[in-house]
């Protein structure tokens, strides 16, 4: 107790310098520095902490943090190639300019005074890399854990790789070069934007993207959620496998419930991989294009889509929340599931085969499809509904002012299904009502509310059509 060491001290007021060839050299006591630190070779590591004023940490080798506390007040500089923070806690309060890289791989560096630059790659394993409200460029960006904050913009011209962590901050990333986001979770969180241009991609077999994240070194979430942008003329490419890609949110009470994380797709989200099903519980903005080659993929929180497009062989599903598409937005991906939420199309609607089986869909205009299959929900819209193929009705309603076109004959199996507020089902082709008991309501209601619309149903039996 009286004699642990804790007093020990190395104090440079003159000229450190690191010239031999071992890789490491290592201070375990405290080392305040007043004059200049020169590392010409390998890494000098700073284990203890110490005070720097009017310090000078140069050279062409790396300079490592490893423990306990070190402040350098705003005379003091780093401009040593590379800079390493693995533990305790560094405040820079003068000028930091790292020409080679910046790794962050434990404890909590703070950059608040001028950086000039954060070399050509920034690495994050862990801890905690705060920048300010700073303006920063570099070429490249790995992050596979801990937290980089700021209120500025970091700029990354080339690659970014990012397999967990969090970004924090009312600041934006601009990924430049494009992002790649590889299995494990990443996330955004205290209102950070994450801007992607160039190519981006998810992969691996399971790929997490939060919006309303934490951070990783304390649990805590700040205030606030993530955005995630996919900028016009860039294109994310979703190709994860297995359990897919899963960009969710979290609640963490009143003040921080999620509710503003949002996924603005400017320019092409697609979704190629053979993940069965990849879900955004996230508000999904389109006014670009969405192409799903395969699977599913499932909007569950709304959105609103201004010139947006939809297409692909896969199904593109709307599962909770509101969505509105304007006049001049389409669907026409080969299968579209409406399985809750409301979601209203006021623009193009051509899908090969449709599924309605909960929510609300209103399809404002002529819409087609080549089959339909309603077992729930209610399907409105003033417009023409043409189903050129089968029609596989067993429950719901469909209502409002427009008419159905049944061309390929429908099926009524079982169940009830109703048609209410003046709409029309008129059969033609061959149709059917199969079952011990076939329910048709012509004054129905709606099954999310239980409320009828003003008027009635109409079932009308073509001219050379059969009902059986």
């Amino acid at each position: 107790t009286d004699d642990d060491g804790s007093t020990a001290a190395v104090n440079n007021q003159g000229t450190f310098i690191k010239s031999g060839s071992a890789a490491t050299s290592t201070i375990l006591a405290v080392f305040n520095n007043s004059g200049t630190v020169d590392v010409q070779s390998g890494i000098l590591d700073l284990s203890s902490g110490g005070t720097d004023v009017g310090a000078t940490y140069k050279g062409v080798g790396t300079v490592q943090f490893s423990s306990g506390t070190r402040t350098l007040d705003a005379t003091s500089s780093i401009t040593t190639a590379n800079v390493v923070f693995s533990g305790g806690t560094t405040t820079v309060n003068g000028t930091y300019a790292a020409s080679g890289s910046t790794t962050v791989s434990g404890g909590t560096a703070t950059l608040a005074g001028t950086t000039t630059s954060l070399g050509n790659t920034v690495n994050i394993l862990a801890g905690i890399l705060s920048f300010g409200n700073a303006s920063q460029t570099v070429v490249n960006l790995v992050q596979s854990g801990g937290l980089l904050g700021g209120g500025g913009t970091l700029t990354v011209s080339g690659a970014s790789t990012l397999s967990g962590g969090t970004q924090s901050g009312p600041g934006t990333t601009f990924a430049n070069g494009g992002a790649q986001f590889i299995s494990t979770g990443f996330g955004l969180d205290g209102g950070r934007t994450l801007r992607l241009a160039g190519t981006s991609a998810a992969t691996g077999s399971y790929v997490q993207l939060g919006l309303n994240a934490s951070n990783p070194q304390t649990g805590l979430s700040e205030s606030g959620s993530g955005t995630l942008t996919v900028a016009n003329g860039a294109t994310f490419n979703d190709q994860t496998t297995d359990s897919g890609l899963y960009i969710y949110t979290n609640n963490f009470g009143t003040d921080d419930d999620g509710s503003t994380a949002a996924v603005n797709n400017q320019g092409t989200f697609i979704k190629s991989g053979s993940a069965a099903t990849s879900t955004i519980l996230a508000v999904f903005n389109n006014s670009g294009t969405v192409d799903v080659q395969s699977g599913i993929l499932d909007l569950s929180s709304g959105g609103t889509d201004v010139g947006a497009t939809y297409k692909g062989v896969g199904t593109v599903q709307f599962s909770s929340g509101t969505r509105t598409l304007d006049a001049t937005s389409s669907i026409t991906t080969a299968n579209v599931v409406f399985s809750g939420g409301t979601t209203t199309v006021n623009g193009t609607y051509a899908a090969s085969g449709s599924t309605m089986s909960g929510g609300a869909a209103t399809l404002a205009g002529a819409a087609t499809t080549g089959v339909l299959v309603q077992s729930g929900g209610l399907l409105g819209g003033g417009g023409t509904l043409t189903v050129s193929g089968a029609s596989t009705l067993s429950g719901g309603t469909q209502s409002g002012p427009g008419t159905t076109f049944a061309n390929g004959g429908a099926e009524f199996i079982s169940t009830g299904f109703g048609l209410d507020g003046g709409r029309t089902l008129r059969l033609a082709g061959t149709s059917a009502a199969t079952g011990s008991y076939v329910q048709l309501g012509l004054n129905s209601y709606n099954p999310q509310t239980g409320l009828s619309e003003s008027g009635s149903g109409t079932l009308t039996v073509a001219n050379g059509a059969t009902l059986n």
